[in-house]
């Protein structure tokens, strides 16, 4: 047995959000949120044909809006995983997680998938079968004019099957899927009479649809690729769409590798299709992403990360602009 691979990461994220507030005197609000996340995972790997993962989480979620609430919850999570080559062409995975939450009890919940590889006929079979769960988020709980503290947890039961396909001496892979989800209080956000929104759970929902996926490598630093959903959704209560899920969703990326050390990645992504909690359609929209990735050294690499590059106006949600043009940079370093 040989051990593969250790993770280990804390982290701190401060956000601070200000708008207006109509029951205010001042006519404004202050909302300060903090998480702080560890999180070690450890990769055992056991005759080359097995690898273990086993991990531990703790999360602590903060929230502060003077006057109105003061909160912390926390999340301890353990997970596991097995991925194991059966017989040369066939890998199989099966893992699960736990969460002990202080707001929402306890958890399991559990994935596995398969994969077979055909190597004469350049084509590939893979599938995946799971249970999701998704505790509410502080925001959504208790955030002014949206916040619902009664939310219950959204569950969620799930499965795929696809086939993958190499075309013209592996340069050219093509990737079809089918997939279907069920979920059980699934929480979204649902327009009220005075135009505001209240998150809110939709009892019984479920989507389903087909994934594609066209990648071509003309070089071994070179990457064009090309993605197409359609989904399909349904508040099962209703029986109408829901609500800002786009029946339709494609990408368009560039992955370049000029220089040894540099990476450059281009993403358009497109979006059509979507419905509003009251039923009127919502813009289409098409934005592209930019990232450069520099490593200085082993341990030290730069990156520069840019969204929305054309600062293009759109809305996720009736009412609420996107960000425009957005710039991020930073340093990794790894140990």
């Amino acid at each position: 047995m040989t051990c593969g691979h250790l993770h280990f990461l804390v982290s701190v994220n401060d956000t601070e959000l200000e708008g207006f507030d109509p029951t205010d005197e001042l006519g404004e609000f202050r909302i300060l949120t903090r998480v702080w996340r560890l999180e070690h995972q450890s990769d055992f790997t056991l005759f080359d044909v097995d690898t273990v993962t086993i991990g531990y989480e703790y999360e602590v979620q903060e929230g502060e809006n003077a006057g109105n609430f003061d909160k912390q919850f926390w999340n301890n999570s353990v997970f596991f995983q097995n991925q194991i080559k059966l017989f040369e062409s066939l890998h199989w995975t099966a893992g699960f997680r736990y969460d002990d939450y202080s707001t929402f009890g306890n958890n399991l919940t559990y994935r596995t998938t398969a994969s077979y590889n055909m190597e004469k006929i350049s084509t590939r079979l893979h599938g995946s079968w799971g249970k999701g769960f998704r505790a509410p988020s502080l925001n959504e709980l208790f955030f002014p004019f949206f916040g619902n503290p009664n939310l219950n947890p959204e569950e969620s039961k799930g499965w795929d099957f696809g086939v993958e396909k190499e075309i013209l001496k592996e340069k050219l892979t093509m990737d079809v899927t089918y997939f279907k989800n069920d979920f059980t209080d699934l929480i979204t956000a649902a327009i009220q009479s005075d135009g505001s929104f209240l998150a809110e759970n939709v009892a019984r929902a479920e989507s389903e649809g087909i994934e594609t996926r066209l990648t071509y490598k003309p070089y071994n630093k070179l990457s064009l690729t090309g993605t197409y959903t359609y989904t399909d959704t349904k508040d099962r209560e209703k029986e109408q769409q829901l609500p800002r899920r786009p029946r339709n969703r494609g990408t368009l990326g560039m992955n370049a590798q000029p220089l040894e050390k540099l990476t450059i990645n281009v993403t358009g992504i497109m979006v059509r299709g979507r419905i509003d909690s009251d039923g009127k359609e919502m813009d289409n929209y098409w934005t592209t992403d930019l990232a450069t990735r520099y490593d200085i050294t082993k341990v030290m690499t730069a990156y520069v990360r840019f969204e929305n590059l054309f600062d293009y106006g759109y809305e996720e949600v009736t009412g609420f602009g996107s960000l425009g043009f957005t710039a991020y940079g930073g340093m990794e370093f790894k140990f």
